[in-house]
């Protein structure tokens, strides 16, 4: 009766999975949404950003400054007096609009399991492996915590992933609208962090493998290097120019266009300087070959005088990171053992994809001299948990298959649900709490 259920109609229908994982992800982030009422880890950078914003009042956080205008664009349909907030972490927030600067990044967070849905049947996967991909991303702690708070990462995999989705109905549909969407959409992940170039770089390197592929040197022409020049490059140039203008209308209005030219070269050089020369030690730092097996997370914030602790950690699901980065492994490995062992010549895309996509956003950081935290590895992670999708849906077809897949995401939802206290800020008794830290490197 179960598997007839499984193999339903009901359940091969895209708007009933949709719908399935809109309401469980609307849920997970909307449950507890504006707690705590105080400042929590980096929103002492990204609230006071946006405050500025909100009265046009120029800022520097470190970062291209779309991600804080996004931020600060939705703040300012809240009413609340922010002059001071955000000073620190552990700051009351009583009287300010941070439910409102929060509201963005936990939509956000909301619709990405639902992109990442929709990516994964464009790569190939049947519907139910792509809805366990979904609801894999719905049951990840650390993705979860990053979406509820005024901060810009989720900002990143939203327009990064979401403009790899855009660039791969492009290719299906041949469409030119589609593909500047998605090269819009990746080069707004750039313009809230650096590094969500690698978004773009994995575009480029699938049209350049793509280009091999068909043996297209003989048609190459100087017309056609600069069409593609001009769409690949210039025009993902001009949107991150244009994504600074919002800023520059807000805080230097009578601002010249020679001297908004002038200002974005000073801001991207200062970015510049202020990345390579942060380098000052901090006691949740972690190295990147640290992040598949989530050595590190993060403190956040603590409730003070209570008698039972409350806590928030940007921990992940440590069986989701697990699996993750043993299903990565596993697509890697059979990639290189059809290449090299079994001499296949014919590269398949979507191997492609996701080995670029995991490595281009992993191995740039052994170059990064700056202080990294496993934050940084959200996107990869990502990359991993379609990889898991993948290998799920070899499993599927086994003779348990359905019963192993089922006991796994009981596994992957008893540790969501485990862990959850971290990531909302839920009070639990000493012993309860540090029960939660199963290693040293933890806590």
């Amino acid at each position: 009766m179960f598997k007839s259920f499984v193999k339903s109609d009901l359940l091969k229908s895209s708007l009933f999975l949709v719908s399935i994982l809109f309401c469980l992800s609307f849920t997970t982030h909307f449950l507890y949404f504006g707690h705590p009422s105080e400042v929590v880890f980096d929103e002492i950078y990204y609230g006071q950003s946006a405050s500025h914003y909100i009265v046009g009042e120029s800022w520097f956080s470190g970062h291209p400054p779309f991600g804080q205008v996004l931020l600060g664009a939705v703040g300012s349909f809240g009413e609340g007096n922010n002059s001071g907030a955000f000073g620190k972490i552990g700051d009351n927030l009583s009287g300010t609009n941070f439910r409102w600067l929060r509201l963005l990044p936990t939509v956000a967070g909301t619709i990405l399991p639902i992109i990442i849905f929709f990516l994964c049947l464009e790569l190939g996967l049947p519907k139910m492996s792509s809805f366990l991909a979904g609801l894999a991303v719905i049951l990840e702690n650390s993705l979860l915590l990053e979406s509820r708070l005024v901060l810009l990462d989720i900002f990143l995999v939203f327009f990064g992933f979401l403009g790899l989705y855009l660039y791969l109905l492009s290719r299906r549909k041949k469409s030119l609208f589609l593909l500047c969407c998605a090269l819009a959409s990746v080069t707004s992940a750039i313009a809230i962090k650096w590094t969500g170039v690698s978004f773009l770089a994995l575009i480029w390197c699938l049209e350049f493998f793509k280009f091999l592929k068909f043996k297209k040197f003989q048609t190459v022409t100087f017309q056609k290097i600069s069409k593609a020049i001009l769409l690949y490059a210039i025009f993902p140039f001009a949107i991150y120019f244009c994504l600074f203008i919002p800023y520059y209308l807000r805080v230097e209005q009578n601002l010249s266009a020679s001297g908004a030219i002038q200002s974005f070269v000073d801001n991207n050089k200062h970015l510049w300087d202020y990345q390579s020369t942060l380098k000052e030690p901090h006691p949740y730092q972690s190295n990147w070959y640290e992040w598949p097996i989530m050595k590190r997370p993060i403190f956040y914030w603590t409730l003070k005088d209570t008698k039972n602790p409350a806590y928030i950690y940007l921990i992940g699901n440590p069986f989701i990171y697990w699996f993750s980065s043993l299903a990565f492994l596993w697509f890697f490995v059979s990639f290189v053992w059809k290449k090299l062992i079994k001499k296949c010549t014919n590269i398949n895309q979507t191997d492609l994809f996701l080995i670029l996509g995991f490595l281009g956003n992993l191995l740039p950081f052994v170059l990064i001299s700056r202080l990294l935290f496993l934050y940084h590895y959200l996107p990869a992670l990502i990359f991993s948990i379609i990889c898991l999708a993948f290998w799920l849906e070899k499993i599927r077809i086994k003779k348990w298959g359905v019963f192993t897949i089922i006991t796994i995401f009981i596994l992957f939802t008893t540790s969501f649900l485990y862990f959850s206290p971290l990531t909302y800020g839920i009070p639990l008794s000493p012993d309860a709490m540090s029960q939660r830290f199963w290693f040293g490197s933890w806590k």
